[in-house]
Protein backbone atom coordinates (compact mmCIF):
# COMPACT_ATOMS: atom_id res chain seq x y z
CA UNK A 1 0.00 0.00 0.00
CA UNK A 2 2.81 2.39 0.84
CA UNK A 3 4.37 1.95 -2.59
CA UNK A 4 0.98 2.62 -4.22
CA UNK A 5 0.69 6.21 -2.99
CA UNK A 6 2.42 9.20 -4.53
CA UNK A 7 2.51 11.76 -1.71
CA UNK A 8 5.64 10.54 0.08
CA UNK A 9 8.69 8.63 -1.09
CA UNK A 10 8.80 5.18 0.50
CA UNK A 11 11.80 3.04 1.38
CA UNK A 12 11.22 -0.58 2.32
CA UNK A 13 14.03 -2.48 4.02
CA UNK A 14 14.30 -6.23 4.27
CA UNK A 15 16.29 -7.26 7.32
CA UNK A 16 18.58 -10.28 7.54
CA UNK A 17 19.18 -12.49 10.57
CA UNK A 18 20.41 -9.74 12.89
CA UNK A 19 22.88 -10.69 15.61
CA UNK A 20 25.12 -8.97 18.11
CA UNK A 21 25.12 -7.91 21.75
CA UNK A 22 21.77 -8.40 23.54
CA UNK A 23 20.30 -10.62 20.81
CA UNK A 24 17.19 -11.89 22.57
CA UNK A 25 17.06 -14.82 20.13
CA UNK A 26 20.64 -15.78 21.08
CA UNK A 27 21.47 -16.69 17.47
CA UNK A 28 25.19 -16.95 18.19
CA UNK A 29 24.82 -17.90 21.87
CA UNK A 30 22.94 -21.04 20.83
CA UNK A 31 25.83 -22.04 18.57
CA UNK A 32 28.33 -21.45 21.36
CA UNK A 33 26.27 -23.61 23.72
CA UNK A 34 25.99 -26.36 21.11
CA UNK A 35 29.72 -26.41 20.41
CA UNK A 36 30.87 -26.16 24.02
CA UNK A 37 28.25 -28.64 25.24
CA UNK A 38 29.19 -31.28 22.69
CA UNK A 39 31.40 -34.30 23.08
CA UNK A 40 33.70 -32.92 20.38
CA UNK A 41 31.35 -33.69 17.48
CA UNK A 42 28.47 -31.49 16.35
CA UNK A 43 26.06 -33.10 13.91
CA UNK A 44 23.97 -31.01 11.54
CA UNK A 45 21.24 -32.45 9.39
CA UNK A 46 22.41 -32.01 5.75
CA UNK A 47 19.65 -29.61 4.69
CA UNK A 48 20.35 -27.46 7.75
CA UNK A 49 24.14 -27.63 7.24
CA UNK A 50 23.71 -26.36 3.67
CA UNK A 51 21.09 -23.72 4.52
CA UNK A 52 22.22 -20.22 3.55
CA UNK A 53 20.84 -17.14 5.22
CA UNK A 54 21.90 -13.54 5.00
CA UNK A 55 23.18 -12.24 8.33
CA UNK A 56 23.78 -8.72 9.59
CA UNK A 57 25.59 -7.35 12.61
CA UNK A 58 23.32 -5.12 14.67
CA UNK A 59 25.53 -2.02 14.46
CA UNK A 60 25.93 -2.35 10.69
CA UNK A 61 22.18 -2.79 10.29
CA UNK A 62 21.61 0.32 12.43
CA UNK A 63 23.98 2.24 10.12
CA UNK A 64 22.08 0.99 7.06
CA UNK A 65 18.70 1.94 8.52
CA UNK A 66 19.97 5.43 9.38
CA UNK A 67 21.17 5.85 5.78
CA UNK A 68 17.68 4.92 4.56
CA UNK A 69 15.94 7.20 7.07
CA UNK A 70 18.07 10.18 6.05
CA UNK A 71 17.74 9.54 2.31
CA UNK A 72 15.94 12.41 0.57
CA UNK A 73 16.01 11.12 -3.00
CA UNK A 74 12.81 11.10 -5.02
CA UNK A 75 10.94 7.88 -5.66
CA UNK A 76 10.39 4.62 -3.88
CA UNK A 77 13.13 2.16 -2.98
CA UNK A 78 13.38 -1.40 -1.71
CA UNK A 79 16.63 -2.61 -0.12
CA UNK A 80 17.90 -5.90 1.23
CA UNK A 81 20.23 -5.28 4.16
CA UNK A 82 23.00 -7.48 5.55
CA UNK A 83 26.49 -8.69 4.83
CA UNK A 84 27.58 -8.94 1.20
CA UNK A 85 27.72 -12.72 1.32
CA UNK A 86 25.61 -15.31 3.03
CA UNK A 87 27.12 -18.28 4.83
CA UNK A 88 25.72 -21.75 5.29
CA UNK A 89 24.93 -22.95 8.80
CA UNK A 90 27.92 -25.27 8.46
CA UNK A 91 30.14 -22.27 7.67
CA UNK A 92 28.66 -20.24 10.55
CA UNK A 93 29.25 -23.12 12.96
CA UNK A 94 32.85 -23.45 11.74
CA UNK A 95 33.47 -19.70 11.99
CA UNK A 96 32.17 -19.63 15.58
CA UNK A 97 34.17 -22.78 16.41
CA UNK A 98 37.36 -21.23 15.02
CA UNK A 99 36.82 -17.99 16.94
CA UNK A 100 36.21 -19.97 20.13
CA UNK A 101 39.29 -22.11 19.57
CA UNK A 102 36.98 -25.16 19.64
CA UNK A 103 38.80 -28.14 18.16
CA UNK A 104 35.97 -30.58 17.58
CA UNK A 105 34.41 -31.73 14.35
CA UNK A 106 31.26 -30.41 12.69
CA UNK A 107 29.67 -32.89 10.31
CA UNK A 108 26.62 -33.04 8.07
CA UNK A 109 24.79 -36.30 8.63
CA UNK A 110 21.32 -37.75 8.99
CA UNK A 111 22.67 -40.34 11.44
CA UNK A 112 20.75 -40.07 14.70
CA UNK A 113 19.09 -36.78 13.77
CA UNK A 114 15.47 -35.97 13.10
CA UNK A 115 14.49 -33.92 10.08
CA UNK A 116 14.71 -30.34 11.36
CA UNK A 117 11.89 -27.86 11.38
CA UNK A 118 11.43 -25.43 9.84
CA UNK A 119 12.17 -26.77 6.37
CA UNK A 120 15.74 -25.75 5.53
CA UNK A 121 15.58 -26.64 1.84
CA UNK A 122 14.54 -23.07 0.86
CA UNK A 123 17.57 -20.75 0.91
CA UNK A 124 17.15 -17.24 2.38
CA UNK A 125 19.88 -15.38 0.55
CA UNK A 126 19.36 -11.73 -0.14
CA UNK A 127 21.54 -9.44 -2.22
CA UNK A 128 22.52 -6.18 -0.51
CA UNK A 129 24.52 -4.87 -3.49
CA UNK A 130 21.84 -2.34 -4.54
CA UNK A 131 21.93 -0.73 -1.08
CA UNK A 132 25.74 -0.77 -1.04
CA UNK A 133 25.89 0.77 -4.51
CA UNK A 134 23.21 3.45 -3.90
CA UNK A 135 24.77 4.60 -0.62
CA UNK A 136 28.45 3.79 -1.23
CA UNK A 137 28.18 1.63 1.89
CA UNK A 138 30.90 -0.54 3.39
CA UNK A 139 30.32 -2.45 6.63
CA UNK A 140 31.70 -0.59 9.63
CA UNK A 141 32.29 -3.96 11.33
CA UNK A 142 33.50 -6.75 8.98
CA UNK A 143 31.80 -10.14 9.27
CA UNK A 144 34.52 -12.04 11.12
CA UNK A 145 35.01 -9.18 13.60
CA UNK A 146 31.23 -8.97 14.14
CA UNK A 147 31.13 -12.65 15.10
CA UNK A 148 34.17 -12.22 17.36
CA UNK A 149 32.58 -9.27 19.17
CA UNK A 150 29.30 -11.16 19.55
CA UNK A 151 31.08 -14.19 20.98
CA UNK A 152 32.93 -11.97 23.48
CA UNK A 153 29.64 -10.38 24.53
CA UNK A 154 27.96 -13.77 24.90
CA UNK A 155 30.84 -15.12 26.98
CA UNK A 156 30.69 -12.08 29.29
CA UNK A 157 26.93 -12.24 29.79
CA UNK A 158 26.62 -16.01 30.24
CA UNK A 159 24.36 -18.44 28.44
CA UNK A 160 21.20 -17.63 30.39
CA UNK A 161 21.24 -13.93 29.54
CA UNK A 162 20.73 -12.23 26.20
CA UNK A 163 23.87 -12.09 24.08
Amino acid sequence: MALGQDELPVTITRLPGVFGPRDYQRRIGVLIDKLEGSDGVVKLYPTMANFHWTWGYVFNIADMLIECALDRREGNHIYNLGFEMSLSYMEIHQLVADLLGWEGEIIATEDGLEVPTPDYTQQWNSDSSKFRRDFGYTDRIPMKEAFRLTIESAKRSGSDEHD
